[in-house]
């Protein structure tokens, strides 16, 4: 009796604390995304990129990713010319990989070669956007398959 009694107080605990720990982390990951959009600021992107790209940034930010990591994949692809939901699609690509279990500088490296291949076809903007989210979706399906 004393065992379940004591097993049933652990069982509340660590419901209990889980929760503080998903709140805690959640109150990261919008202090991380501010500090991040302070950072880059108006001169370097524009306030309705990273807007744009919210959600994707946080869901990267929250799988452990550092500030410097995400700040670096979001200058690679302003810098190659993206912004609004172009660039918060890529930046879901790089997110979509890194639950597939990939490292965020192995998915946004491969997101990078993505980019490269499908504008090596001529393809641009949208079209070219859709060809990476292809490509990603492939590695994934072939990742799933291979266990990784």
């Amino acid at each position: 009796m004393k065992k379940i009694f004591i097993i049933g107080i652990l069982v509340c605990f660590a419901s209990c604390f889980s929760g503080i720990l998903t709140n805690a982390q959640a109150l990261d990951v919008n202090t991380l995304f501010t500090t991040l959009k302070s950072e880059l600021g108006s001169n370097i992107v524009a306030a309705n990129d990273i807007n744009a790209a919210e959600q994707p940034i946080k869901k990267i930010l929250g799988m452990g990713a550092s500030l410097a990591e995400v700040k670096s994949v979001l200058l690679d692809f302003i810098g190659k010319g993206f912004k609004g939901n172009n660039l918060s699609s890529l930046v879901s690509c790089v997110s979509d990989l890194m639950k597939n279990k990939e490292a965020i500088k192995g998915a946004a490296g491969f997101v990078s070669q993505a980019i490269q291949q499908a504008s090596a076809m001529g393809l641009k903007g949208d079209g070219l956007v859709a060809k990476v989210q292809g490509i990603v979706g492939q590695k994934k399906a072939l990742g799933s398959l291979f266990g990784k």
